[in-house]
């Protein structure tokens, strides 16, 4: 696996639960084809994770429902995969996301995490390179999608020129796929890349309420990662 100091960084930040502010930083790259192009490297370092690692996909189509976990928690929110199946099927069906449409209504709902408290998600897509590296910069992982799969960006290294369009070089991801985890952004994701959003959360302030339907099922599930442990995301 490649080693990257992209992935230096986030696996210190993870393991430390640091605050740290996100910044592109760019150096510059000779080209006499290119004069001026400069290669940028942009990455979230996040101030979670409050319990241990991301969980992987428990089911085969669950990558969608793990990467929202991931995203949701860094947020603050902590709240497992089964929860989040949960509250869009009311079962714990092994179901896809659903169509497009479908896909962007579970992004754009209220949810309840694990203290039982409601929040506000809000997707914006990602249209461009700035985009992706603005929402790095602001400490927000990207849930980054190909036709079939779905994972959460954590770095990308882009090049820019005042005579180019800018472009995608490299980057880290988290993969949910069990046994995967960290990984490096391959060229087969960047071909079948479909869509990416960052994703805003915004707390609903009400008292927190106790689950009345699956009493008690978040916090089983849960609480087994309940406590600060180490950072592998490799492990199976």
């Amino acid at each position: 696996m490649r080693e990257s100091l992209a992935v230096a960084a986030i696996a210190l930040t993870l393991m430390c639960g640091a605050e740290a502010q996100a910044n592109t930083v760019c150096r510059y790259m000779y080209d006499p084809m290119l004069p001026g192009t400069e290669q940028c490297d942009s990455l979230v370092e996040l101030e979670f994770i409050v319990a241990q690692p991301p969980d992987p996909q428990k089911m085969s189509l669950w990558c969608w429902a793990a990467s929202l976990s991931m995203i949701f928690t860094a947020e603050g929110h902590p709240i497992s995969a089964d929860s989040i199946v949960l509250q869009n099927f009311k079962r714990l069906a092994d179901a896809p996301s659903g169509e497009f449409v479908d896909f962007e209504a579970n992004l754009n709902r209220v949810y309840r995490d694990v203290k039982g408290r409601r929040f506000q998600t809000r997707a914006r897509r990602i249209k461009n390179l700035r985009d992706a590296s603005d929402a790095l910069d602001d400490g927000m992982p990207i849930l980054y999608t190909t036709g079939t799969h779905a994972a959460v960006q954590l770095s990308l290294t882009y090049q820019r020129s005042p005579f180019a369009a800018e472009v995608a070089k490299a980057g880290d991801i988290w993969d949910p796929e069990p046994g995967i985890g960290l990984r490096a952004l391959s060229i087969q994701d960047m071909n079948r890349y479909k869509a990416a959003w960052k994703i805003e959360i915004k707390d609903l302030k009400q008292a927190v309420e106790e689950f009345e339907a699956f009493p008690g099922v978040q916090i089983g599930l849960l609480g087994k990662s309940s406590h600060v442990t180490h950072y592998d995301l490799r492990r199976p």
